[in-house]
C-alpha cells in the first residue's frame, strides 16, 4: 500500500479528479522534502561527475551504449530479423485497430453529445406553442370584450339614468347592475 501523498490523494481520488490549486502546493512541497535531501544531491552530483569533478562517469554511458548497439545489431540473424519484422508488423496492426476502435467510440459519444445538443435547443412544442397563443388570443377577446362593454355603458347612459348600466367582470362578462334609485336619494 502506498503512503505519499501524491499516492493517497491518486488512490482518494480515482485518478479521475484534477489536481486543483489547493491540493497543489501540499502535495508539491511533501514530493519536495522527501526527494531534496543532502544524500539524494550529493549522489546525484557523484554520478553524473560534477562533485568530485570527473568526467569519466558520462563518459562511460556513451560509449557503453555505442558497443551494445554495434553488438546487438550484428548478433541478430536473418531469421531473428524476420521474427523482428512480423512481431512489429503484428504490433503496428494491433495498434491501428485499438486506434480505429477508439476513434469508432469517440465518434460515437460526438454523435450522442450532438443529439443531446440538438434536444435542448429545440423549440417549445407545438402544444405549448399552442398554449402560449391560447393565452395571448384569450387576452385579446378580454380587451375587445372590456372595449365592447365600456361602450355599451355610455350608450346606456346616454339613453337614460334609469337603465341599469353594463359593467363588465375582470374576465370579461358583462354584468348589468341594478341600482336602487330610493337609496341613492
Amino acid at each position: 500500500m502506498a503512503t505519499d501523498p501524491i499516492s493517497l490523494w491518486t488512490l482518494s481520488t480515482t485518478g479521475l479528479a484534477f489536481i486543483t490549486k489547493g491540493d497543489f502546493f501540499p502535495l508539491f512541497w511533501n514530493a519536495s522534502k522527501a526527494s531534496f535531501k543532502e544524500s539524494t544531491i550529493l549522489s546525484s552530483f557523484k554520478v553524473s561527475g560534477i562533485s568530485p569533478p570527473d568526467p569519466q562517469p558520462v563518459l562511460d554511458r556513451f560509449t557503453r551504449s555505442q558497443e551494445s548497439r554495434e553488438s546487438s545489431l550484428s548478433s541478430l540473424s536473418d531469421h531473428n530479423w524476420r521474427k523482428v519484422d512480423r512481431l512489429i508488423r503484428f504490433k503496428l496492426r494491433q495498434s491501428l485497430h485499438h486506434l480505429s476502435v477508439q476513434n469508432e467510440l469517440l465518434h460515437h459519444d460526438i454523435d450522442g453529445l450532438r443529439q443531446a445538443l440538438a434536444t435542448k435547443k429545440k423549440p417549445l412544442k407545438l402544444s405549448q406553442k399552442g398554449k402560449r397563443k391560447a393565452s395571448k388570443l384569450s387576452l385579446q377577446i378580454r380587451k375587445r370584450q372590456k372595449r365592447v362593454a365600456d361602450a355599451q355603458d355610455v350608450g346606456e347612459a346616454s339613453e337614460g339614468a334609469s337603465a341599469a348600466p353594463a359593467r363588465s367582470t375582470r374576465r370579461g362578462r358583462n354584468v348589468k347592475l341594478q341600482i336602487d334609485l330610493s337609496k341613492a336619494n
